[in-house]
């Protein structure tokens, strides 16, 4: 079995061609061949990439029916040969779209550096568009007015055909009323017109005999007048193909001396047509042009196998190998997608090889491998005598002759079709040989011993297909790190299997089987909390950040403003300093002018001292610009009090650029927002018990969350937040502070608990811990 049958790579390679316009473009592509080197591969899904954006934003490039002017460019670069009227018809759909393409079609060609050059090497043949269409019609017949003299000769063919016509219709009347003809026909029989004569009476007319019926009583007769008429039109015609010849030769001698012109035009017109039916193939797709690195490390992100788009909606599939880890163990259920996977890959590996679109996000990375190598399902020969671990074990002996290759390895059903025990001993030795290879290898399996090995070893990652356990059935979406289990028993039951079977089987399974078995439901759990921990994250950072550009926003007025109000104070200040100017230089005047006694000079000293302490004052509050005061910077070690937690937090680290602490109350650590902090706090003494209404409550034994006071609604969407705080910290017990009070915000509380899914029991508060006024809460662990 070939990598194509293997992968069924002929049909990608036929879903590209039949978008191609011409036959020459067609067999190139199905012929299509893996690139030499990652330049060529980087630079051909460049051009799919531009070709791609034209054809999305632009409409692509109108190149149906084009025409391979194979045979027409070899007449042209042969001495002495000339076109036939349908060869320049052919021609001139090759000629038409140079022109077209030419000129018109792709706007701000500069934007698309690959696809513009090839656009702007395609010359403009109007002229010779527009003679071609004065010599022959679509068809490919020479028109009358090719030349003058073509339409002469053919004008007087008409006339002695005309004239030949009329005479031969004359006779055939006269014999016929003779009837010497058998009727008033004439008949046009093997190039000759003639007159059916009775045979018993072809004597009575002159000429040639040209047929006779079948039943040998009727002769045609091409009359001597005919003879010489017909003579006449048979020169004629000789004189019509001379000149027809005449008009081909000199037309294409013209058109020989632009044969480089020519020669470059269908070589970039067919360029054209096959990025074009790529790009078509990649819009079909929803795909994108493929990225083809030299690092050995494998990106795809929403995959989906190329073939199965044609039939059904696909799950997208999301992997990454790479790095220390070379070597991808899947597991799973039966028909859970893992041979599906592994196709899928060894496709995308293929077709980024050859410059074609894969089915996956532009994020996707696919490393440059030398070559694919694959062991995909059964191949059993009777007429080699191979058995299928047979043949599994030829191809697989192949693949370990190449372990010096930067190439991908891919095996379906590792160890299978053998005696387990034997085939997981094997399978981990041929595992181990595939290690030394710089390449990436990906492989699929059943077998519980390999799960395991795959967990030891530090290149190998254990990978599975995901299983709805409540459902019974596969949702073939792949699941990283954890390996997965075949659940071959819960499918048999559902299958139909009777349940003494089913359980008598679970008694069989090994205890190892089963302790495996465990730590897979285990990890898969595990793995699960994990994510929504991770979803839970990517949204606060998405919170964060949209509040981090509002506050920069916000900022970026505030420092306005300051200027608008620093510019307005100095503006006000000159202005202030301007009128305490005139006023002592107003006293200074009455002092000088002697006018004044002692009583006004010591009127004036009063004013100008109540001018002097108003002006400061003003100028005082002019450089204040009413700012507030500084929250102080907290640091390491520092005691502050947290919003809506009851006990002081000590500072444990600080980090400004995320805007996040890490504090510690009592034994237990957590994370909050700097923005959270409400104010310094004293350190706690421990003897201390925090005292509210409806008794005392010890705030050193648990993390606590004080709701007292709160509305209700508010009082839940505060711990939905806290509680998934504490669990993204590993807090798995905490106590919420309401109060005794009327008990209206206790049971809200206690049925909002009863819903969260991550709430795994809660109690309310012992007599020392504060009775009714806490509630304890314990969350669900990943064990």
């Amino acid at each position: 079995m070939t990598l194509h049958q293997a992968l069924a790579f002929e049909r990608i390679l036929s879903n590209t061609a039949e978008r191609a316009a011409s036959p020459l473009t067609r067999e190139q592509l199905l012929r299509l061949q893996p690139l030499p080197d990652i330049e060529a591969v980087q630079s051909e899904a460049a051009c799919l990439a531009e070709m791609m954006e034209i054809l999305e934003n632009q409409g692509g490039l109108a190149l149906s029916d084009l025409h391979p002017a194979t045979e027409e460019l070899k007449i042209l670069a042969t001495a002495g040969g000339f076109l036939t009227g349908e060869q320049l018809r052919h021609l001139h759909i090759v000629l038409a779209m140079s022109s077209h393409l030419g000129k018109h079609v792709v706007k701000q060609r500069a934007s698309f550096p690959l696809i513009g050059p090839l656009l702007d090497d395609l010359a403009d043949f109007s002229d010779q568009l527009r003679a071609i269409d004065r010599i022959a019609d679509p068809e490919g017949e020479i028109l009358d007015t090719a030349s003058r003299a073509l339409n002469d000769i053919r004008r007087t063919m008409k006339k002695e055909q005309r004239q030949l016509e009329k005479r031969m219709a004359s006779l055939a009347e006269q014999l016929t009323r003779q009837q010497v003809a058998r009727e008033n026909l004439v008949s046009f029989r093997n190039g000759h017109l003639t007159i059916p004569v009775r045979e018993n009476m072809r004597g009575r007319l002159q000429g040639i005999i040209i047929d006779q019926s079948d039943s040998g009583a009727t002769v045609f007769i091409e009359p001597k007048e005919a003879v010489e008429a017909g003579n006449q039109l048979q020169r004629l015609r000789g004189q019509e193909q001379q000149e027809i010849a005449r008009l081909l030769r000199d037309f294409t001698e013209r058109l020989r001396e632009l044969l480089p012109q020519l020669k470059l035009a269908v070589e970039r017109l067919h360029r054209l047509d096959f990025l074009n039916a790529k790009a078509r193939y990649g819009r079909h797709l929803k795909g994108c042009a493929p990225v083809v690195t030299d690092k050995m490390h494998l990106v795809v992100k929403q995959a989906r196998h190329p073939l199965l788009l044609e039939k059904q909606e696909v799950v997208p599939l999301d992997l990454e190998l790479g790095g220390r880890t070379r070597m991808l163990l899947i597991s799973g259920p039966n028909a859970g997608g893992k041979t599906v996977a592994l196709k899928t890959i060894g496709l995308l590996a293929v077709m980024a090889r050859c410059g074609l679109p894969l089915p996956v996000s532009p994020e996707s990375r696919i490393p440059f491998f030398t070559a694919v190598f694959s062991d995909i399902g059964d191949e059993q020969s009777i007429d080699n005598d191979l058995s299928t671990f047979s043949s599994h074990m030829q191809r697989i002996m192949r693949m370990v002759q190449h372990t010096r290759d930067t190439a991908l390895f891919l095996i379906d059903e590792m160890g299978s079709g053998t005696d387990p025990e034997a085939g997981t001993a094997l399978a981990k030795a041929i595992m181990e040989r595939l290690l030394q290879s710089p390449g990436l290898t990906v492989i699929t399996t059943h077998l519980g011993g390999l799960k395991a090995y795959a967990h030891e070893e530090p290149n190998i990652s254990n990978g599975s297909m995901s299983f709805a356990e409540e459902r019974i059935e596969p949702t073939f979406q792949f699941i990283p790190e954890v390996p997965g289990s075949s659940y071959a028993l819960e499918i048999a039951e559902r299958m139909g299997a009777p349940k003494h079977i089913v359980d008598r089987s679970r008694f069989f399974m090994g205890t190892e089987q089963k302790s495996l078995e465990k730590l897979i439901t285990s990890l898969r759990r595990r793995m699960q909390i994990y994510q929504t921990k991770h979803t839970r994250v990517k949204a606060r950072e998405i919170e964060l950040e949209s509040l981090l550009a509002e506050y920069k926003q916000k900022l970026k007025g505030v420092r306005s403003e300051t200027r608008d109000i620093k510019r307005q104070a100095l503006e006000e200040s000159k202005r202030i300093l301007a009128e305490s100017n005139r006023e002592i230089e107003n006293t200074i005047r009455e002092i000088r002018a002697g006018t004044a006694n002692n009583e006004v000079v010591k009127a004036a000293r009063s004013r100008l001292e109540s001018k002097r302490a108003t002006t400061e004052h003003r100028l005082e509050k002019l450089q204040r610009g009413g700012r507030q005061e500084q929250r102080t910077s907290f640091h390491k070690g520092d005691w502050v009090r947290i919003t809506d937690i009851s006990e002081p937090v000590q500072i444990i680290s600080l980090d400004e650029s995320s805007g996040t602490l890490v504090g510690q109350s009592g034994r237990f650590k957590m994370t909050f927002a700097i923005s959270d902090i409400a104010a310094e706090a004293a350190p706690p003494d421990e003897k201390k018990r925090g005292r509210g209404a409806g008794g005392s409550y010890s705030t050193q034994s648990l993390p606590t969350v004080d709701l007292r006071g709160m509305m209700v609604e508010d009082a839940l969407e505060r711990i939905d937040a806290y509680l998934d705080n504490c669990l993204m910290n590993d807090l798995l017990e905490v106590t919420l502070l309401h109060g005794k009070g009327t008990g209206v915000l206790r049971e809200n509380i206690h049925k909002y608990l009863k819903t969260m899914h991550q709430v795994k029991q809660f109690r309310r508060g012992t007599l020392p811990e504060g009775g009714d006024g806490i509630t304890v809460v314990t969350l669900k662990g990943c064990d």
